[in-house]
């Protein structure tokens, strides 16, 4: 086959029937010097079939890779990962898409300012409804990489990465929250990220995607994804890990806890060990950045007031946003 500037993973599980948007995106790019990775993570359905057969079909450079199983996302971007031929990789979820300038632009960028990273906005797509979450202004006036650590968002959806950096980075066999953990080092590990402004990425807030259902395996993900994060940032980013982990496992993670039915017993170990490790965390550099309503109900948990976080997590989606 022949080489590629870009390559772009793509997990898919079940997921075939989402992906229309997604695959005429990447039809209609402006430049076509990119190959798919897309790894159908043990489908039960006929996700597969569809896929060698659209790959069959198309023009596009398409390796499809089986798993055996359902190993989450965090395995099948690992696999796929060391399937990728291009000078530098993107990721995208089945169900979201791209801008048809996202293969041309960014790899411009990169190359134009011999950049090892690059993360852009996205839109957020909701009922038709197109809204940007503008992640990328704070980052790009951060005054320092510690910062940067402290206010990236959590996914690599948004990140283009050279290939050589890509392989100095763990992927960790998590189903929720893994693609954070990987950025965060390829955060710490790059020597040159570049930040634009323009969204590239189209989120798709599907109701019945896994990360929208409440779920305790994402409660005790974000408890070990914490210790994972410890084992790279505790040495040099205390302040960085902490907020991380306030954001990850104190906000998200008891969010989905509670969400779930978890009991108040299982939820409090996790955050009075938390607490143990951290006793002041809710005075933390960055607290203040938090908005109002993340910051009371974080507090709500830092002070047990659980019956109040189960109703706040009860009308999360209402009162608190995503």
């Amino acid at each position: 086959m022949e080489e590629k500037k870009l390559s772009v993973i793509i997990p898919c599980f079940n997921g075939f029937r989402y992906m229309g948007r997604c695959l005429e995106a990447f039809e209609s790019q402006t430049n076509h010097d990119f190959e798919l990775l897309i790894v159908d993570d043990g489908s039960s359905d006929d996700t597969y079939g569809r896929l060698i057969d659209y790959q069959n079909k198309s023009d596009l450079q398409i390796t499809v890779i089986r798993n055996d199983k359902n190993y989450g996302p965090g395995k099948s971007r690992r696999i796929a990962a060391d399937y990728c031929k291009g000078k530098y990789v993107g990721f995208c979820d089945c169900d979201d898409w791209v801008d048809r300038a996202y293969v041309k632009e960014v790899v411009e960028e990169l190359e134009k300012e011999a950049a090892d990273l690059c993360m852009f906005n996205n839109y957020r797509v909701n009922d038709n409804k197109f809204t940007v979450d503008d992640v990328i202004t704070k980052l790009a006036g951060a005054g320092s990489r510690r910062e940067i650590l402290a206010y990236a968002p959590m996914s690599l959806c948004r990140t283009v990465v050279l290939k050589a950096l890509l392989n100095q980075v763990t992927f960790y066999d998590l189903y929720y929250g893994e693609d954070g953990m990987v950025l965060l080092q390829l955060l710490i590990k790059a020597k040159h990220p570049i930040f634009c402004k323009k969204p590239y990425y189209y989120y798709y807030m599907r109701e019945s995607a896994a990360h929208a259902r409440p779920s305790k395996r994402s409660f005790y993900d974000a408890v070990e994804g914490y210790s994972i994060l410890k084992l790279h940032m505790e040495a040099e980013y205390r302040d960085e890990l902490v907020f991380t982990g306030i954001k990850n496992l104190i906000y998200a993670g008891t969010l989905q806890a509670f969400k779930a039915g978890i009991s108040r017993r299982e939820i409090l170990a996790s955050v009075e060990k938390f607490r143990k490790e951290n006793p002041q965390y809710i005075n933390n550099k960055y607290f203040a950045s938090l908005n109002r309503i993340k910051a009371v109900y974080i507090r709500m948990v830092y002070y047990r007031c659980f019956l109040i976080c189960r109703v706040m997590a009860y009308f999360h989606t209402y009162i608190m946003g995503k």
